[in-house]
């Protein structure tokens, strides 16, 4: 393991060996493509990293490497090893191993000021932070053509658009995947409606024709309502403002009680009950707005 390998990794928490050699591998790749470009003939960038050589006045990024690496050493009680003065004079990063090209490109990062948070997160398997390191720290001032080159090596960062309606997830209960041998009819009479609700409802052009996968919204129609889409995992989704009118087209459409089902009522002040069913006057009678109580258990996914 090579100094500057060591003083990355101890000095990271979470930082891994593998991760270190990934975040080099990319930013070689960017350079040179894996080191089988060694010489850019637009500019004097050489080597596997592509340090500029720039002769004339002032230092070039070659030599800042260098002086960078020299003071690392030094922080660390080490002995400037003699191939670093000999790179000075000569100026040419391919005249260097590549494993002594790896230990300055990293040095050269590492003594940056404000490197420190993008090192730790790229060594702890971030690549996103690898990329920044390198356009901040090593290639400053990308251009296109090398920002799509990092992308390849680095992976491309997407974004999911944001909806511009709010949705409400209906409950998974309510609908239902088409399986193999299944009919629209089946379908229907297994859950309480006609074929004809089913075909309104889920815009369905041809009621003879459904398809193995297809999702099934199985509550009855309500007329004006479409899914703003499907999430993930199947489910359809409607806008809250929709959700509002479902709740009070479902409060409306509850089919009268049968309350011959229901027990006799006790009159009698003993344990024994009548001899028949007496209705409830109230049995029948259900308030068609939904509460405000009611909405606000829809929209939060409780239904006691």
């Amino acid at each position: 393991m090579s100094l500057m390998d060591k003083i990355l990794l101890n000095r990271y928490e979470g930082s891994t060996v593998s991760n270190l050699n990934e975040l080099v591998n990319d930013i070689r790749g960017v350079e040179s493509s894996g080191g089988t470009l060694l010489v850019n003939p637009k500019s004097t960038a050489r080597g596997d990293f592509q340090f500029l050589t720039t002769e004339g006045k002032g230092q070039n990024a070659f030599q800042t490497a260098l002086n960078r690496y020299s003071a690392t050493l030094k922080a660390n009680d080490k002995e400037v090893p003699s191939w670093v003065d000999e790179a000075r004079t000569h100026n040419d990063p391919m005249k260097l191993s590549y494993e002594n090209q790896r230990e300055l490109m990293l040095a050269n990062i590492y003594q940056q000021k404000g490197s420190d948070d993008l090192f730790r997160k790229a060594l702890s398997g971030d690549s996103e932070a690898g990329k920044q390191l390198y356009y901040l720290y090593h290639h400053t001032n990308p251009d296109d053509a090398t920002k799509k080159v990092a992308n390849k090596y680095f992976g491309e960062t997407t974004v999911a658009p944001k909806s511009t309606q709010q949705t409400q997830i209906v409950d998974p209960s309510r609908t239902y995947i088409v399986q193999q041998g299944d009919t629209l009819s089946k379908i229907a009479r297994e859950n309480g409606l006609t074929v004809d609700q089913l075909v309104r409802h889920n815009a369905i052009t041809d009621p003879n024709k459904i398809s193995v996968g297809q999702v099934i919204y199985t509550v009855p129609e309500i007329a004006g309502l479409k899914p703003v889409g499907v999430s993930s995992s199947g489910r359809q989704e409607y806008s809250l403002v929709d959700k509002f009118k479902q709740m009070q087209q479902a409060s409306k459409e509850v089919p009268p009680v049968n309350q011959g089902s229901f027990p006799a009522r006790n009159t009698s002040g003993s344990g024994a009950t009548t001899g028949g069913p007496v209705p409830d006057p109230n049995m029948n009678k259900r308030e068609s707005n939904v509460s405000l109580l009611d909405i606000i258990r829809s929209l939060f996914g409780d239904n006691k």
